[in-house]
């Protein structure tokens, strides 16, 4: 992918839009809100595997399968996370980084993410949308 994908616990959520020159902020537009991430997480540059599904009932799902490392990294952070109360327990998936970054989703983590992938369900996302998202990830 030519833009990194960005992974960044959330450490407050405040509402309304973020303030230009801000660091460490990226706008939610789905509620309106600004999220402040932490300035560490993960930076992916290249995904194991990526598909999409859009279930004919549901929202978008996106599969993304990191490689080993980054697996490992990605179960760290969730552990961490998944012991948090709200919003701590968010995290930010991001398309590049939180100056000019694209918002994915900012899921809860309620338990630790075990193996070397996570599902996306785009909740708010119309099927163009989330292709285009999808197409982003696999490098298209």
């Amino acid at each position: 992918m030519s833009t990194p994908l960005e992974l960044r616990p959330v450490k407050s959520i405040q509402p309304g839009v973020c303030h230009a020159g801000t660091s460490n902020t990226i706008e939610d537009s789905s509620f309106s809100d600004c999220l402040v991430v932490g300035p560490s997480g993960l930076t992916v540059r290249r995904l194991k595997a990526v598909s999409y599904q859009l279930p004919s009932d549901d929202s978008p799902i996106i599969d993304l399968t990191f490689n080993a490392a980054d697996g490992r990294t990605v179960a760290e952070l969730t552990t961490r996370l998944a012991g948090l109360s709200a919003p701590r327990n968010d995290l930010a998936i991001m398309i590049g980084d939180p100056s000019n970054g694209q918002l994915i989703a900012a899921p809860a983590v309620m338990s630790a993410v075990k193996g070397d992938s996570i599902q996306l369900i785009l909740a708010g996302f119309d099927e163009a949308r989330a292709r285009k998202v999808a197409d982003q990830l696999a490098g298209h």
